[in-house]
């Protein structure tokens, strides 16, 4: 176990949590209410869609500073379609410096730094050397993780839990950037390629996480247990 979690350290992402903000805090976000640059009435050309509501807005600068550039400004609203399906939808808006915008009746937001430890299916894909020999010993092939002893992911999760918004009696609004982990309904965990942006916590279940893909396209799950 000394050499996964080594490994694991190695293969740590840094992220930021999404916390409300306090008196003297730098707002990096907000949480519902609306924006002003958005128009919250949905134009009647629109005839699949009966309403939208804004969720998540968060700084430009943030994303930037892990290197996750879509292909614009990114907030996050909630759809309503005419058969009364709901799901979580990327809009367009004028711009990603949230100083230039209007909030009005949302929770302003602010970033504390984290790290963000793999999953062990992702610690098995993209280990270094020295999990790959751990593999051998263990006759297993790097895909193979769902072979892996469950004590082996016992105690790696004990390890892995105290950073894992899932488990926190606290959890942030939402968490930027990171891992992803695998959920049940997951046939094989997601490829790194798709990198973490958003992953929400406030108001769940649902989760979800909002992925970019590495054409610059935003995809969105909706995870539920």
């Amino acid at each position: 176990m000394d050499i996964l979690l080594k490994e694991a350290q190695a293969l740590s992402l840094p992220c930021f949590d999404l916390l409300p903000a306090e008196r003297g805090d730098r707002v990096v976000a907000y949480w519902r209410g609306i924006r002003s640059d958005f128009d919250e009435v949905v134009p009647e050309f629109i005839k699949t869609i009966i309403a939208w509501e804004h969720i998540l807005s968060v700084e430009q600068e943030l994303f930037n500073r892990l290197g996750l550039h879509g292909r614009g400004p990114l907030a996050l609203y909630n759809v309503t379609t005419d058969d009364g399906a709901e799901r979580l939808e990327p809009r367009t808006v004028s711009t990603g410096n949230l100083s230039d915008v209007v909030f009005k009746g949302s929770i302003p937001l602010t970033a504390k730094p984290a790290v963000s430890l793999p999953p062990l299916e992702a610690l098995l894909l993209y280990g270094g050397p020295a999990v790959q020999e751990w593999l051998l010993a263990h006759r297993l092939q790097r895909w193979e993780y769902s072979d892996v002893a469950c004590e082996v992911h016992n105690q790696y999760l004990r390890h892995h839990k105290p950073g894992l918004p899932l488990y926190m009696e606290n959890p942030p609004f939402a968490r930027i950037g990171g891992w992803h982990v695998m959920w049940p309904d997951d046939d094989f965990y997601i490829p790194r390629e798709m990198r973490l942006m958003v992953w929400t916590f406030q108001e769940s279940e649902p989760w979800y996480e909002v992925f970019l893909s590495p054409l610059k396209n935003y995809i969105i799950k909706e995870r539920i247990t």
